[in-house]
């Protein structure tokens, strides 16, 4: 499964557990071309560490190869929270997809703008 040229991602994760005080989405570049890149995002979705994720893509290319590791690695189903679900998430912004991993209280949410924002990427 490679990744498309322009697969760059502005990627926030909380993990093994939310910090004692609440952050706000704090992206960096993840560029899914770097096998480094790439592989700390399979692993992370792959072994469950995740406990909310949040996403801008560059490209449409790279929206659709994120899709593909959720649902596939990551066995994430793309779901529709109630309003009141949504309030709880830290990196939730309006309009974004939710897919959800797993199906406990712990489940893991995926966050990912469903439009390319090629303008937030600095130039490659």
């Amino acid at each position: 499964m490679g990744a498309p040229a322009r697969a760059r991602l502005r990627l926030d994760i909380i993990d093994w557990g939310y910090p004692a005080e609440r952050v706000t989405f704090r992206p960096s570049i993840w560029d899914l071309g770097d096998e480094g890149d790439l592989m700390r995002l399979v692993l992370s979705l792959g072994n469950g560490t995740i406990n909310e994720l949040r996403a801008e893509a560059e490209s449409e290319e790279a929206l659709v190869f994120l899709r593909r590791l959720a649902t596939g690695v990551g066995a994430c189903g793309r779901v529709a929270p109630a309003a009141a679900e949504l309030s709880r998430f830290w990196f939730f912004h309006d309009g974004d997809e939710v897919y959800r991993q797993g199906s406990s209280a712990r489940a893991a949410h995926l966050f990912i703008d469903p439009v390319p924002r090629p303008e937030r990427f600095p130039a490659a």
